[in-house]
Parts: structure tokens; C-alpha cells; sequence
């Protein structure tokens, strides 16, 4: 894991200041790191050194974490529990930025299921296990509630998904080769 990768909006931050070149002490001081850790970090991740007493410059370093964070990829997402939870995670427009499109939705609820919500389909639960399969979903974003959480995560497992995104209130157990 990198500890750069700890606020996930810094590189936004660091984007909008306009800033040409930072220094691993700074960014190591914003992100509350220890320096070396960062120097490490990054000479895994990019392929241009900082320049000394200058540090790196931004465009690129931005460039090489997307890229070695896989946010150039785009991965695709079912969510499965559509109710307020589901819906925003369903709006919010920031995953896209980091390679993520949630791209169906599955519920139980007859009042939504078939319903296009946020430009998404809701499909029937019972739907789940064939479509993930089919469309070689690889990421699963749980938004049920904490009882039938397990259930959902043992459907997504069978379906061949390789990432659950867990937001039920309870822990769930995945195969340990499930992210």
C-alpha cells in the first residue's frame, strides 16, 4: 500500500494550486508522513527522480500515481441495494475520475427495479449472479443492510467478481484471493 495514497483528494488539491514542482518534504508534511517513507513510495511508483531542492515535477508525478493506481483503467461496478445509500454512491460523478463507473445496480424492491436511476439500470437481485458473469463485472459495491450483506457478498463471490466495496453495517468474509 502507498502512503501517498492517503488523502485521495490531494491530487486535486495539488492540481487547482497551480504549483509547477513540489518536494517529497512537503508533500510528506501536507499528508502527515514520515519524508522517507514518500522518497520510497515514489521511487517505486514513478519514473522520473525529483530534481533536488526543486522536488518533482507535479503533472508528472500526478500522471505516474493514476497510472500506477490503475485510475487510467476503467473498471466497471454493480452496486446491489438501491435505497438512499445506493442512490448517491449511484450519483456521484467523482468515481469516473479514478477509472470506476458504476455501471448497473441491482435490488429486491419492485418500485425500482426495471426504474433507471442516476442513468443506471436496477435490475432484479435474483439477476445478479448471470449478468456479473456475462459482463465479466469485476467489482461489487455492497449498500444493503448488515443481514443480508453476507448473502449479497456470497452472490458476488460465485459471480466472479474480484473486489467487494462493502458499505453494509457489518463486517462480511470473502475468499482471501477477493479484494
Amino acid at each position: 500500500k502507498c502512503s501517498c495514497g492517503a488523502s485521495v483528494f490531494y491530487d486535486e488539491e495539488l492540481e487547482a494550486s497551480g504549483i509547477e514542482y513540489i518536494s517529497t518534504p512537503k508533500i510528506a508534511m501536507d499528508l502527515g508522513f514520515n519524508e522517507m517513507s514518500v522518497k520510497k513510495d515514489f521511487a517505486c511508483v514513478t519514473t522520473e527522480k525529483g530534481k533536488p531542492k526543486v522536488g518533482h515535477k507535479v503533472i508528472n508525478l500526478l500522471n505516474d500515481l493514476k497510472s500506477f493506481l490503475g485510475c487510467n483503467l476503467k473498471k466497471s461496478a454493480c452496486l446491489v441495494g438501491v435505497g438512499n445509500l445506493g442512490r448517491a454512491l449511484m450519483g456521484f460523478k467523482g468515481f469516473k475520475r479514478y477509472g470506476l463507473e458504476i455501471t448497473m445496480a441491482f435490488d429486491i424492491n419492485p418500485e425500482v427495479v426495471g426504474k433507471t436511476i442516476q442513468g443506471i439500470k436496477v435490475y432484479n437481485y435474483e439477476e445478479l449472479g448471470t449478468l456479473c458473469r456475462l459482463l465479466e463485472i469485476p467489482i461489487g459495491i455492497i449498500t444493503v443492510g448488515g443481514d443480508d450483506a453476507q448473502k449479497v457478498c456470497d452472490t458476488l463471490v460465485k459471480a466472479g467478481v474480484s473486489a467487494i466495496w462493502n458499505f453494509a453495517p457489518t463486517h462480511i468474509k470473502a475468499p482471501e484471493d477477493i479484494l
